[in-house]
């Protein structure tokens, strides 16, 4: 009876995020020069595949030019995150917006062909980046957000892996509490292990460039600890690698604390 009641409430935590899968798996994404090999800390390697201006020129994706990046990233058979964020799933006409999925839905496809191998999911596209509708909890937006993330899930059902961006873009720790647990919880709901990107850098607001303080990114590993399967550390891009930097001490100790694999 014990351990019937123990699965019951094992079952009910992870049906509502309040738990995650074992192992908790930490992926090196970052773009510092002269990062060294993270591996030794736990971090595991990761390809994206990033979508260039030129794949869109005259208005037509050139999928010849995408497969071939695609071919280039999943040599080495890591997971494959697909990153295009030019097409818009929301805040157009319906028309728009079904022919905006169908462009993400072929765009797999090719990637499917040129990596058969490869384990595949989509950055930051499925469920949809919305920090402002959580945190104001505005119902009707909340719905219309909700209702955008279930029009996805043709995406979601053919990927192996769902991967939120929940970056941070405020030093506000509990909007971003808010924030990252809605997204979260909308990942869940499509069933397939969830590895949130996140950032030791602020993104796209005032505070953009600069370190996360380290108590705040401490707070993020922790929440994503509780409510996904692993995280993806991405951020650096041309700077210089810092082994004393605030933010990766605290990673390092976050990794120490996780179960031996």
């Amino acid at each position: 009876m014990i351990q019937k009641l123990f699965t019951c409430l094992l079952i009910l935590l992870t049906s509502q995020g309040a738990m995650a899968a074992e192992p908790f798996i930490v992926f090196d994404g970052l773009l510092y020069t002269g990062k060294p090999d993270l591996s030794a800390a736990g971090l595991q390697p990761i390809n994206l595949v990033y979508s260039k201006s030129e794949m869109f020129e005259g208005g037509k994706f050139n999928e010849t030019a995408w497969s071939a990046a695609v071919t280039r990233s999943a040599a080495d058979m890591k997971p494959l995150v697909l990153d295009i964020e030019e097409w818009k799933v929301s805040g157009l006409p319906k028309g728009e917006v079904i022919t905006n999925i169908a462009k993400y839905q072929r765009a797999l496809e090719i990637a499917r062909v040129a990596a058969p191998k490869s384990q595949i999911g989509y950055y930051g596209l499925v469920p949809e980046r919305n920090y402002w509708t959580p945190v104001k909890k505005d119902q009707q937006a909340l719905k219309e957000w909700e209702a955008t993330n279930q029009s996805l899930r043709v995406i979601a059902d053919k990927v192996d892996f769902i991967f939120p961006s929940i970056y941070t873009f405020y030093n506000d720790p509990v909007g971003w509490e808010v924030y990252a647990k809605a997204m979260l919880q909308e990942a869940r709901k499509f069933k397939k292990p969830v590895y949130a990107f996140i950032s030791p850098e602020f993104q796209d607001s005032k505070l953009a460039g600069h370190n996360v303080p380290a108590k705040f990114w401490a707070k993020q590993l922790d929440l994503c600890r509780q409510y996904a399967d692993g995280v993806v550390i991405w951020g650096g891009f041309q700077k210089p690698w810092d082994e004393k930097a605030p933010w990766w001490v605290t990673t390092k100790e976050f990794m120490q604390k996780l179960p031996k694999r």
